[in-house]
């Protein structure tokens, strides 16, 4: 059985969620996500640094502490992009 890390990001959301009362819905409402995100991040992943700064607006929970997990965002057309150039190049990006 593996053990599963979790960034300092993700623990002081779920701290943040229970001290203030709100579930992982509402907060994804605020910042116009799926609820399946927040449960994502609550799991330490997938979290762009733009998210993360949205998140910091509401929860004010420091981008700093998603550690290397906060990504570059990359509008939907550059992600799209970047997919084709590393399927026709073999290589990830």
């Amino acid at each position: 059985m593996g053990v599963e890390l979790i960034t300092e990001g993700a623990q002081a959301l779920a701290k943040w969620l229970e001290d203030e009362r709100r579930s992982q819905e509402w907060l994804a409402k605020q910042l116009g996500v799926a609820q399946s995100s927040v449960g994502l991040w609550l799991k330490g992943g997938g979290l762009s640094v733009k998210h993360a700064l949205r998140l910091k607006d509401v929860t004010r929970i420091a981008v700093e502490a998603w550690g290397r997990d906060a990504k570059p965002f990359r509008p939907p057309k550059a992600r799209a992009r970047a997919t084709r150039e590393s399927r026709r190049t073999g290589t990830e990006s």
